[in-house]
């Protein structure tokens, strides 16, 4: 029985490509004062690619907050393709080197408005994913939802996928992207008071559900009526939290992303006894209800 333990213990020291280190960066943020949190960003970003991230994860609207009490508010307080501040993050990842997952309030060419993060790898815009499922709060408010969730990204060869805030809460995503060969699924948040036992669940669930890694980048700080709780994290695919920020201060999670790990979906316990396989063992023909409107 010891002998077979150790073949699913993600503490492993047996060396495996790829793999990468992704820091997740909680942090306060400033309300529609986008460069003021561009100088935290940067200032995050240098320090975590000094210790050796090659991504690095910002909450959802880190950039401009999220508290918007008007469309008209929201309008103004977004960014566009052509703000400063989207060279800026370009340049810095070009400069250092690595990816950056950055959540913004955001307005499309036509005057659309999105809740999105932004990934930009080694100086290239690779992604922009817009939130699909929205809460009636804050900012969500005034956006349009996204119409697809987007394939993993390939980071040195691991497969990140993304999702935003709310969209923890529905399973249902992240064993899309998981299914899609993500090995880590990221979470930018918001989370406010009240969803602390989301905030504790959702993570370890996550990746003990898909056998993958999760992190979930929170913010701290006040806006508006909402005091944000913190509480970032990061699990194993066993679903085992390695990591938990505090709910009050800025900080760092780093976690080395190990895709022998997340890519181990068939659990051997006890050879012939006991193996389970939560992506094998699934039967999608009984789960038509779920893709059904309510």
């Amino acid at each position: 029985m010891a002998q077979s333990q150790t073949a699913i213990n993600d503490s492993s020291n047996e060396p495996s490509e790829p793999a990468i280190v992704v820091c997740g960066v909680q942090m306060d943020v400033a309300f529609c004062q986008p460069e003021k949190n561009l100088a935290r960003i940067i200032t995050q970003a240098r320090s975590a690619a000094k210790q050796g991230a090659r991504l690095v994860v910002f909450p959802e609207c880190a950039l401009t907050g999220y508290c918007f009490d008007s469309l008209e508010d929201a309008r103004t307080g977004s960014l566009t393709a052509d703000s400063n501040e989207i060279e800026s993050l370009r340049q810095l990842s070009l400069e250092l080197g690595i990816a950056l997952m950055v959540g913004t309030a955001w307005r499309e060419s036509d005057g659309t408005l999105r809740n999105a993060v932004l990934t930009i790898d080694r100086g290239q815009w690779i992604d922009t994913y817009f939130k699909v499922h929205l809460p009636f709060m804050g900012l969500d408010r005034y956006v349009l939802p996204g119409d697809r969730l987007h394939p993993p990204l390939d980071i040195d060869g691991v497969r990140v996928g993304i999702h935003i805030c709310y969209e923890g809460g529905f399973p249902e995503v992240s064993r899309c992207l998981t299914l899609a060969g993500a090995d880590l699924v990221v979470l930018p948040t918001n989370w406010p008071p009240g969803s602390g036992v989301s905030c504790r669940v959702i993570p370890s669930c996550r990746a003990l559900e898909n056998r993958i890694y999760f992190m979930a980048v929170n913010r701290i700080g006040t806006e508006g009526k909402f005091t944000f709780i913190g509480n970032s994290s990061w699990c194993q695919p066993s679903g085992a939290e390695v990591e938990r920020l505090s709910g009050e201060h800025e900080g760092c999670l780093f976690a080395r992303i190990d895709t022998a790990q997340s890519r181990r979906k068939h659990l051997v316990i006890e050879p012939g006894v006991y193996e389970v396989n939560r992506i094998a063992d699934r039967h999608p023909e009984l789960y038509a209800a779920v893709t059904q409107p309510h």
